[in-house]
């Protein structure tokens, strides 16, 4: 990797993590309470700064700006399960929950009959996420993690493809993605895991799907990854 390309990816990841710290630990009282303060900035500002970072290579990128093909209603590449922070997973459930009530479900299920959040190879099986919407958009738009807010894509046709070649199980197509977007997005998460891990807290990236259903079947759950447990299983491969 780019030296340069490296240290503006540490140094983003250290800000963030500065950043929750002083806001953690100016949070008075107990675990919850510093954990709600970092949720908040989460949401309020580490998003926020991580769009603006996003927006700022697309535009300025030295040869012109960036093509992103990615539109409303655009949804070939939210066929996947994606790694996110412990803290993302939380503030996504809450935003979920909010809206649907804590099964949620995805787009195309009915109404009355919530659809399981536990899904394997969700790409293989052409399973949508089970945060689209009917009209194949994000119900959690606004605090949808970082992996999905940095996966812009500059050709749609290949996504549409790359999903139906999964589907198919034939030879596999890969869409046209930035690379350096997704490092952005990558050391944001790496700042909210590294403040998650100095509060004395499991600090692994997560399966949003598993993490979602985990939180939807044991009501418990946060509180005891709040105390200080290890309840959720860490990311590991597809």
């Amino acid at each position: 990797m780019d030296p340069l390309i490296y240290g503006a990816a540490t140094n983003i990841a250290r800000d963030v993590r500065d950043g929750g710290l002083t806001r953690c630990r100016s949070a008075e009282g107990s675990t919850a309470a510093k954990i709600e303060a970092l949720l908040n900035y989460l949401e309020g500002v580490v998003f926020r700064h991580g769009d603006a970072a996003v927006d700022g290579l697309v535009a300025d990128a030295p040869g012109g700006r960036l093509p992103v093909a990615c539109r409303t209603g655009c949804a070939w590449c939210c066929h996947q399960d994606v790694d996110v922070s412990i803290p993302e997973a939380i503030l996504i459930a809450r935003r979920r929950d909010a809206a649907h009530g804590p099964e949620g479900r995805p787009s195309g299920a009915p109404a009355h009959r919530p659809a399981p959040l536990r899904v394997v190879g969700r790409s293989r099986a052409g399973l949508p996420c089970p945060l689209l919407s009917e009209e194949k958009t994000c119900s959690v738009y606004a605090v949808r993690p970082f992996a999905c807010r940095t996966l812009l894509s500059s050709d749609a046709v290949l996504c549409e493809d790359a999903l139906k070649s999964a589907v198919s199980g034939k030879a596999d197509v890969y869409m046209k993605s930035y690379g350096v977007l997704q490092l952005v997005g990558c050391a944001h998460r790496a700042g909210i895991n590294a403040i998650t891990r100095e509060l004395g807290l499991q600090h692994d990236d997560v399966s949003l799907v598993s993490a979602l259903s985990q939180i939807s079947d044991d009501k418990d759950t946060v509180e005891r990854w709040m105390a200080g447990a290890r309840v959720f299983t860490p990311r590991a491969g597809p």
